[in-house]
């Protein structure tokens, strides 16, 4: 897949989320927090929403945001594969991906642990969100750019002047 890559001159990331998150369905913050080295000198906001992957009474489903449907997974790890690719495999040094979160508890499918979960929670154990349009600020170089995996400038520009 090719991925489109475009400089952004938004450097106020809290401002353009407060922007994107009032106008946008499942908007992300990714913030990395510490000294700014090699791991924590992005900010990350996922924009557009294109899929969401979310566990619900052990049972994961695939949301799809442009029609609106949901269909169970079976294998949601073969999912986030789908969603990511392999190394190597993109033309861009930057692609879109999944914001969100796998819980502690989902090790089983790392570990080959016993399962044991005697604790019933009624939070979802997973929910990632795969975006179509993701914007990546670095406070190291004070650069933006926006990702996307599709023809998205006309977005960018309502984005940028709003």
């Amino acid at each position: 897949m090719l991925y489109r890559i475009k400089t952004s001159e938004i450097c106020d990331v809290f401002r353009l989320y407060r922007y994107v998150h009032a106008h946008y369905p499942s908007t992300a913050l990714l913030e990395s927090l510490g000294a700014i080295d090699d791991v924590s000198r992005y900010s990350m906001i996922g924009v557009i929403a294109k899929e969401q992957l979310y566990e619900h009474n052990g049972s994961f489903y695939r949301k799809i945001f442009a029609d609106g449907s949901t269909k169970i997974v079976s294998d949601w790890l073969k999912l986030l594969n789908e969603w990511c690719g392999h190394l190597g495999q993109s033309s861009s040094p930057l692609q879109t991906g999944a914001i969100g979160y796998i819980g502690y508890e989902m090790h089983r499918y790392f570990e080959c642990v016993p399962n044991s979960d005697k604790l019933l929670c009624p939070r979802s154990k997973i929910c990632l969100t795969k975006y179509a349009l993701i914007y990546i600020f670095d406070r190291s170089t004070f650069k933006a750019y926006w990702i996307s995996d599709e023809n998205m400038d006309d977005e960018i520009a309502k984005i940028e002047a709003g």
